[in-house]
């Protein structure tokens, strides 16, 4: 994709799934949960890979689902997973092997969740947490709050 994938936008739901060495590049950046709509990303399997060049964001206005299992890989540059208080945005990364790379990461607020399962590793050392959250398990460094206060494990 050039510019922009949007799974899921303007009231219509989408789906992409990612199997068995299943590769997609994506140029500038994914939004995965759009403007009231429901989003879902499965990135399943060893060599089964999303590559976003800029921002993933996991809800935006919209439900918004990430699950990478069975050694998927997810990278960008920025990540981000974002609810309103109306929808929940959730990430899964599940399995030794599975991962999501990134070099800056925010979690939003309380309807908004990072699960971590079975040895699947945290995206990034250092993350930005929205209000009412707490540092997630195997979590290697510490994480700051939006206002920059160190979290406590």
């Amino acid at each position: 994709v050039d510019r922009l994938l949007q799974v899921g936008d303007g009231g219509q739901d989408g789906e992409l799934t990612l199997i068995d060495g299943g590769d997609f590049p994506v140029d500038v950046s994914a939004v995965v949960g759009n403007s009231g709509s429901m989003g879902k990303v499965t990135v399943d399997g060893e060599n089964s890979s999303l590559m976003v060049t800029t921002q993933l964001n996991i809800g935006n206005g919209g439900v918004g689902e990430m699950h990478i299992q069975n050694g998927g890989t997810v990278t960008s540059n920025l990540g981000g997973i974002n609810g309103t208080t109306s929808s929940t945005s959730t990430v899964n990364i599940d399995g030794a092997g599975s991962s999501w790379t990134t070099n800056s990461f925010s979690l939003g607020n309380r309807s908004t969740s990072l699960n971590i399962l079975n040895g699947g590793p945290y995206p990034v050392p250092t993350a930005t947490l929205g209000p009412g959250q707490k540092q997630p398990p195997q979590q290697p460094s510490p994480v700051k709050d939006q206002s920059g206060q160190l979290l406590e494990t």
